[in-house]
């Protein structure tokens, strides 16, 4: 319910054709929200499969190997 958080502006999900990589691009007003769903209650709901085997990531050929992660800042002029 990503959808819902304060300061949520998009979620994209880019599926790879090829190999495993998938890249996850939400944006957010700020980086404090996008800190702030990190932390929460939701954030840990969502994830809560992860390394089980209902975890996306045992599905084949999804999400191998240990995800990262990168912070981008963008500003308007």
């Amino acid at each position: 319910m990503i959808e819902n958080e304060q300061g949520f502006i998009a979620i994209r999900v880019l599926r790879p054709l090829q190999d495993d990589i998938y890249i996850v691009l939400t944006q957010w007003q700020t980086e404090e929200d996008f800190r702030n769903w990190q932390a929460s209650t939701a954030y840990q709901h969502a994830h809560k499969n992860r390394n089980t085997q209902k975890g996306i990531d045992q599905e084949q050929g999804v999400l191998k190997g240990k995800p990262y992660h990168y912070l981008y800042q963008a500003s308007h002029r």
